[in-house]
């Protein structure tokens, strides 16, 4: 009985280190940031649920829905030292100032814990700008889009069927339609092996935009490259035959006959490319 009662208070003893491990009491200026462009939530003991939004610029609004109605509110919002948290509403004269306690992480944001009540504390998400926009189409752009199309219909509708797969790869690499693939195609198809492993892999906006601007400027090297190396009639494109064929440039590419009829590895295509992208440098003339 000694025994158990022991190892019930070292668990208890660990379940608490943990707890306090996790939360954390902040700072003034570490508090301005987490209520900086934020929801916060919470439902007092009379029932009465309560939605803040607190700007970054000091403003601030209040939702309150009671048995009665709503009640909305604008005003400010400001942190005063040590670790409280003020308000004042427009046309109040009484400041309301709450300390807050240990602030924990949750899901998506942060609760803290105030008299029992739990504050719910969620970042507002911002409206993109031009900028992002333009960042996000060169990052999860339109070929990407069409990428990942490709991919689940290699591994929906075209699983186990060769020519469904062949005629839906042999469209995805040629965008002119004309038959032949080009240098600037080639390129294009590494460049979307790259991106989309990358976004998969979860790396941040920026790696992917400069793993992309690497590759737009490093790709057509590789790419031309593949081409004098595949091109057997010395056209300067690659024709159905000299890329179906049983040559190791279908086999790079992801698109020979055993490839298409088990589905479309996504992460062994970018394994190939950095494999022959190294193979390239060793033989490229010095």
């Amino acid at each position: 009985m000694y025994h158990k009662l022991i190892a019930m208070v070292t668990i208890a003893v660990v379940i608490t280190s943990f707890s306090q491990a996790s939360a954390k009491e902040l700072n003034s200026a570490e508090l301005k940031s987490l209520f900086s462009d934020t929801t916060v939530n919470w439902t007092n003991q009379k029932g009465i649920t309560v939605t803040l939004s607190l700007k970054s610029d000091g403003s601030a609004k209040v939702l309150a829905v009671t048995p009665q109605g709503e009640v909305r509110r604008e005003g400010k919002w400001w942190i005063k030292e040590p670790n409280i948290h003020c308000l004042k509403w427009v046309n109040r004269k009484k400041n309301i100032c709450r300390r807050i306690g240990n602030v924990e992480e949750s899901g998506e944001g942060w609760t803290t814990n105030r008299k029992g009540i739990t504050w719910t504390i969620t970042k507002i998400k911002k409206p993109i700008s031009k900028a992002e926009l333009i960042l996000q189409d060169m990052i999860y752009g339109s070929d990407l889009r069409a990428f990942e199309t490709l991919q689940k219909t290699l591994e929906t509708n075209c699983k186990q069927n060769i020519k469904c797969a062949f005629d839906n790869v042999w469209t995805y690499l040629d965008i002119s339609g004309d038959d032949h693939l080009s240098l600037a195609e080639i390129s294009r198809f590494q460049r979307n092996i790259v991106k989309l492993v990358a976004v998969q892999q979860k790396k941040k906006k920026e790696e992917i935009a400069a793993m992309n601007i690497a590759s737009i400027i490093f790709f057509p090297i590789t790419a031309s490259s593949v081409l004098h190396s595949f091109d057997y009639n010395n056209d300067g494109l690659l024709s159905k035959n000299e890329v179906f064929s049983e040559t190791e440039f279908a086999k790079f590419v992801g698109v020979d006959a055993k490839t298409l009829a088990t589905g479309f590895n996504v992460q062994s295509l970018f394994k190939q490319l950095q494999d022959s992208m190294k193979l390239i440098t060793k033989l490229a003339p010095k």
